[in-house]
């Protein structure tokens, strides 16, 4: 008997069992995972194995239990074996760069793992993983290379839903658990609040679980079916809302230009994203094609959206452009530009299918397909060879190197630990090299010495000497320098700058209202706020107060390195009860910056 002359109940029958096992099994393969890295004990103490395990034990039996039934067996297993290759080849590639690392758990004991992957990787290789399986299952259920669209849009969104389902499945199943545990808690029975906090049963279970819902929502496709179109139907209605505000905000831009857009330094990723949901409503209202007549309004927003794409991606990328140029690569940045190149075949392909194609938007249909591919080879370059991390450091370097930046505005923390053995490499480097002067020498090996990004090292005195002193001309005095300021009673009330190393502020000589000598210091951040030092009768440096958002306005930064202030009296007085003075602080009022 063929498959297609299964029944429902005949299809279950015969992969149930099989699902069930590979949900079992998942469970046992990251429990066991779990439980050597909470030991310190093989495979967690080898990190060639562990990382590919961990990630093929997460990721290669959902694709096995979202294709058996679907696939021939002979294309389920080149798929199972590819997808396989394709995470493990991930993991090791985690270990590579650094992202796993081995530590010693105590001193005289054997090496640990240390397991922090990006947390990237997973949505990319999951994203990865859904758009190949979809583009295989659909050639394969055709026996062609490239199957038609519907195909293509049928398993994609049947996928989709029935991991959406799979996930609200498995919310659900352990809010039972808990009510559960929670009535037996309320009678005295904790026993299943207990099973319940135990790896050994939470894993298998939920791993189980998902299998369970993944099987039930296959052998069950015309439900999936219908929440499909209901989902397409509901979504699509938000099409024209969507592209009424898009084309507004559009229509905008020549009156107040894109500089407000600038300023708020995420405005090429707002836009883009923009231009992200308009691709997903449009294709919720085109479906697959097949419709007859569409409703006037979905289609005028649909080719209205379709030629919005363009403008969006142009802005997205003009942003984008202007920010590298200020400020240079970053990993974030990699990543958007690789985006708006997604997002620029969208555009190209939609809004050329509203006034080229025979029929409305046709010409999505070949850019949806030939953009998963791209997105798929995209995302396998930026997870191995083109590493954002490694064009971002080499990037920042060289920005670093060139003069652009200078010692005290680079970030040495991320080259040590969120850049893998690129930004460690890169450290190395610096410390050693001829060009590098004196001051980058010093952060690199302190950055290298670091254990954690938290960790802080207090300056030393030639640092202090060179915070820069306001009005020009002045200098911090000998004994402000040589003070040792860990032994100050309250540390955390210090200027960061005072105690951490990496901490840029500014220092401005002033004098107190009874004509003492009074040091301001303040960190250099937008909202940072100040303390005042006066001297005592023994010559000590001590903090008398705090003055908060010292640079909230330009105008107040300039002013003050001038030396342009003067002594006004408080809004409020001091209210003395039992013989303790009460101060009464006022509530902040905005700041009018002009």
């Amino acid at each position: 008997m063929s498959t297609d002359e299964l029944s429902p109940a005949t299809f279950g029958s015969r992969f149930a069992a099989i699902r069930l096992l590979i949900g079992l099994a998942q469970g046992a393969m990251l429990w066991v995972l779990f439980h050597a890295a909470e030991t310190h004990s093989w495979p967690s103490t080898n990190l060639n194995v562990f990382g590919p395990a961990l990630l093929i034990g997460l990721f290669l039996p959902i694709a096995a239990v979202t294709t058996i039934g679907s696939l021939r067996p002979s294309t389920l297993a080149c798929w199972l074996i590819g997808a396989a290759l394709f995470v493990g080849f991930l993991g090791l590639h985690e270990v590579a760069r650094g992202s796993m690392q081995l530590h010693q758990a105590a001193a005289g004991s054997a090496t640990a793992n240390d397991f922090d992957p990006r947390p990237q990787i997973f949505p990319a290789a999951a994203l990865a993983l859904f758009i190949a399986q979809s583009l295989i299952v659909a050639a394969d259920a055709e026996r062609r290379l490239i199957a038609s669209y519907r195909a293509y849009f049928d398993i994609a969104w049947k996928q989709e839903v029935q991991l959406l389902l799979a996930v609200l499945f498995l919310g659900l199943f352990w809010g039972v658990l808990w009510l559960g545990a929670g009535l037996f808690d309320l009678i005295g029975i904790d026993a299943l609040k207990k099973l319940l906090t135990h790896s050994s049963f939470a894993i298998p279970a939920s791993t189980l679980a998902v299998a369970v819902a993944l099987h039930l929502t296959d052998i069950r496709a015309g439900l999936v079916q219908g929440m499909r179109n209901l989902l397409h139907m509901l979504l699509s209605w938000l099409l024209p809302l969507a592209a009424l505000l898009i084309v507004a905000f559009i229509a905008t831009l020549p009156f107040t230009g894109l500089a407000p857009l600038w300023r708020t330094s995420h405005g090429a990723e707002i836009v883009l994203a923009a231009a992200a949901v308009l691709i997903v409503l449009i294709n919720t209202a085109y479906r697959d094609g097949t419709i007859a007549i569409l409703p006037s309004p979905l289609r005028w927003a649909g080719s209205a959206a379709a030629l919005c794409l363009p403008v969006l991606v142009a802005i997205s990328a003009y942003g984008l452009t202007l920010r590298i140029g200020q400020r240079g690569w970053t990993e974030a940045r990699v990543i958007a530009v690789a985006c708006t190149v997604i997002g620029g075949l969208y555009a190209v392909g939609y809004a050329s299918g509203t006034v080229a194609s025979v029929r409305w938007l046709k010409r999505l249909e070949a850019t949806n397909i030939a953009t998963a591919g791209l997105i798929v080879a995209v995302i396998v370059a930026l997870t191995t060879i083109a590493d954002p991390a490694r064009l971002a450091v080499a990037d920042q370097v060289a920005r670093l190197a060139a003069g652009r930046v200078t010692p005290a505005e680079f970030d040495f923390k991320y080259l040590r630990f969120d850049s893998g053995r690129y930004g460690r490499a890169a450290l190395e480097q610096l410390k050693d090299a001829s060009w590098t002067n004196p001051d980058v020498k010093r952060e690199a090996a302190r950055a290298l010495a670091l254990a954690n990004r938290y960790e802080t090292q207090p300056p030393d005195q030639a640092q202090l000497a060179r915070i820069p002193v306001y009005p020009t001309g002045h200098t911090l005095p000998q004994h402000f320098l040589d003070q040792n300021w860990a032994t100050v009673e309250r540390p955390y009330d210090l200027p960061r700058c005072l105690t951490n190393s990496s901490e840029p502020c500014e220092a401005y000589i002033t004098g107190a209202r009874d004509g003492t000598a009074m040091i301001i210091v303040a960190g250099t951040a937008k909202w940072s706020s100040g303390v005042a030092f006066t001297a005592n009768a023994d010559g000590v440096w001590q903090p008398i107060g705090s003055i908060s958002n010292v640079f909230t306005c330009d105008s107040v930064r300039q002013a003050m390195r001038r030396g342009e202030y003067r002594w006004v009296a408080p809004r409020q007085m001091d209210l003395e009860v039992a013989g303790q003075r009460l101060t009464l602080s006022p509530t902040q009022r905005g700041f009018d910056c002009r």
